[in-house]
């Protein structure tokens, strides 16, 4: 029986990983933009949605674009 080779990368550089990291960086990114629009319901400041409606939406034009790429990696 042979010994198991090594991983060419790293333990945090496998092809994986980033995809793992891009989910977690989007995940808080969303509880962001929670907190951001549940500060505005409690103080009814306006730059709290103003700040939650603005990273609500770049953070879901990243992940789309992010699993288009994904998408088409698979695909192509």
């Amino acid at each position: 029986m042979s010994a198991r080779p090594r991983a060419a990368w790293p333990s945090w550089h496998r092809p994986g990983s980033a995809v793992l990291l891009f989910r977690w960086l989007i995940f808080f990114l969303l509880l962001a933009a929670g907190v951001s629009l549940a500060f505005y319901l409690a103080t009814g400041k306006p730059h709290f949605r103003r700040w939650g409606v603005l990273t609500l939406k770049w953070t879901l034009l990243a992940a789309l674009g992010f699993f288009v790429v994904l998408i088409l990696e698979r695909v192509l």
